[in-house]
């Protein structure tokens, strides 16, 4: 008795064929039309995966305008200093917060506590990197400790930052020069 392979061959090569076919096929569903949509056009190329309804009512989208928006310039950088005069610009936060912390070390110093003054003034850098005040303060702080490398350096600072405000600016020299005898008593 034999048994002709090819019948079973052709027959689950069509069964893999239909099989595999429906497997791939993707799945058309009629969704009703919307209706300020026409009916769609028959379209030769399958129609995409239905996705589900969003949880809640989209809201009316306005029309469009019938000119072009201009984007809005970028807003400028805030500054911690009037331009060309070096005195603070008391309209940034960041500003009146560093200033209150300058005032507050500015104390520190006056009662002789440089190091609650370092810290305080620390805390009034980070916030606002351009107050030149600041930056005396804490050569200040430093002369007092008796750290002149520091006191150089601070110093340094505030003259790079308050070099467009004449009587810092003298502040700042007359800093130096009692730096400068730091060194030389030493």
């Amino acid at each position: 008795m034999s048994i002709n392979v090819k019948p079973i061959y052709l027959v689950s090569i069509v069964w893999a064929l239909f099989s595999f076919g429906c497997a791939i096929a993707p799945q058309k569903t009629v969704t009703p039309p919307k209706q300020e949509q026409e009916p769609a056009a028959p379209s030769t190329q399958p129609e995409p995966m239905p996705t589900p309804a969003p949880a809640q009512p989209e809201p009316e989208k306005e029309p469009a305008p019938a000119e072009p928006v201009t984007p809005e310039p970028p807003a400028p950088a805030p500054r911690s200093t009037v331009p060309d005069t070096g005195q603070p610009d008391r309209s940034s936060p960041r500003t009146v917060a560093s200033l209150r912390l300058s005032d507050q070390a500015r104390l520190m110093i006056e009662l002789k506590k440089p190091d609650e003054a370092i810290g305080i003034l620390e805390k009034a850098v980070n916030i606002d990197t351009n107050n030149g005040q600041n930056y005396y303060l804490l050569a200040e702080a430093w002369i007092m400790k008796g750290n002149r490398l520091q006191a150089v350096e601070f110093n340094r600072m505030a003259g790079l930052y308050l070099k467009n405000d004449a009587a810092w600016k003298l502040k700042v020299q007359q800093q130096k020069e009692r730096i400068d005898k730091m060194k030389n008593s030493r």
